[in-house]
């Protein structure tokens, strides 16, 4: 979904993530689903999972200043307020919802497997600077999506019929 606009827009805003969007999360099904995004920075993957048919929305944001320009993004693009959800700092809360999308510093260290799989589908950005090693075998039957260009951060997805 190579957007020049949309790439402006984030790039404008301090948030260079659009470009990443189609490679992690282009699998996901989106379409009619609910959605949990955990980390949601100024909204590149919220305004992604709407453009790809998301139903509703709750989005984490631990950094007021991310969150604010989150809620400016929801704004500019005319979102409707019952459709995205816009929350602070995640606490392990693990909401019901089809799609669970996790990319924020650290979070993976914190996550319950066991939740995680009441999910249809989930990506879970691993960071790389962190020890993950005993995060892993909790990763069988996800599949890498993305990795960052200096390969300090791994997407990895769990999705039905990969």
């Amino acid at each position: 979904m190579a957007d020049p606009i949309i790439d402006w827009y984030f790039k404008e805003k301090g948030c260079n993530y659009w470009h990443e969007q189609d490679q992690a999360y282009g699998k996901l099904n989106f379409r009619g689903k609910n959605v949990v995004i955990v980390g949601a920075d100024c909204g590149t993957t919220v305004v992604y999972a709407l453009m790809k048919g998301a139903n509703h929305i709750i989005a984490y944001e631990k950094d007021p200043n991310l969150r604010a320009k989150l809620l400016g993004t929801l704004f500019d693009i005319r979102v409707d307020s019952t459709r995205v959800e816009v929350k602070g700092e995640w606490d392990n809360e693990y909401p019901n919802a089809h799609v669970f999308i996790q990319d924020c510093e650290g979070c993976e260290q914190k996550d319950d497997f066991t939740q995680l799989d009441k999910y249809e589908q989930s990506c879970i950005a691993i960071h790389l600077w962190l020890d993950v090693t005993k995060l892993l075998p909790h990763f069988r039957g996800y599949t890498i999506t993305y990795i960052t260009p200096d390969s300090k951060e791994v997407v990895l997805c769990k999705i039905p019929n990969t």
